[in-house]
């Protein structure tokens, strides 16, 4: 959908994942039924992650398109709402532990030599303009245009949600400063 190759690419993760689980005898299963898949199914599937190294979040990044594809299912009539597993299966999200660099690690970096128009200057600047535009995406960063740009402010639509929201997406608005 809408060419989305990382959407692609983490459903094929995912398959594999669940089907690697669902198998027997160290063998992945070729296919896994609608009701196959319960809550007792997900939560031993949640335990068996983190049992062999895998965080929550991955857990929670694999079983997202299980989901969709529950939901999309049930839309399209193909399985009946009581198979419907994710009303009391909650899938689990990751903690983002935000690490802020202290002030002085922010000059030390900010001051820090590199050779004139070499690609460490380059990734510097890249990274405090990410920075100092309160973390915009690099891939943001790199569709910016001329127009989004105005004498008091850049403004854009983040790409990751640019197909996913469903009203009009609302640009984000960052002022320029010097340093910007």
């Amino acid at each position: 959908r809408y060419g989305r190759a990382g959407t692609a690419s983490n459903y094929r993760l995912s398959l594999k994942s669940l089907l690697e689980f669902a198998g027997k005898d160290n063998r992945p299963a070729s296919v896994l039924s609608f009701s196959r898949v319960t809550v007792d199914f997900l939560n031993r599937y949640e335990n068996w992650m983190v049992a062999s190294g895998k965080s929550k979040t991955t857990v929670g990044i694999y079983l997202r398109p299980l989901r969709a594809i529950f939901n999309r299912a049930m839309e399209d009539g193909v399985v009946a709402a009581e198979l419907y597993p994710f009303k009391r299966y909650k899938i689990p999200t990751g903690q983002n532990v935000k690490k802020a660099l202290s002030k002085e690690e922010l000059k030390r970096l900010y001051t820090a030599p590199v050779e004139p128009g070499s690609p460490k200057e380059k990734a510097r600047d890249f990274w405090f303009f990410s920075y100092q535009c309160n973390g915009m995406n690099f891939r943001d960063i790199a569709e910016l245009k001329y127009k989004n740009i105005n004498r008091k402010s850049i403004s854009f639509l983040r790409h990751k949600t640019l197909h996913t929201t469903k009203d009009k997406p609302r640009p984000i608005i960052i002022p320029l400063t010097d340093s910007i």
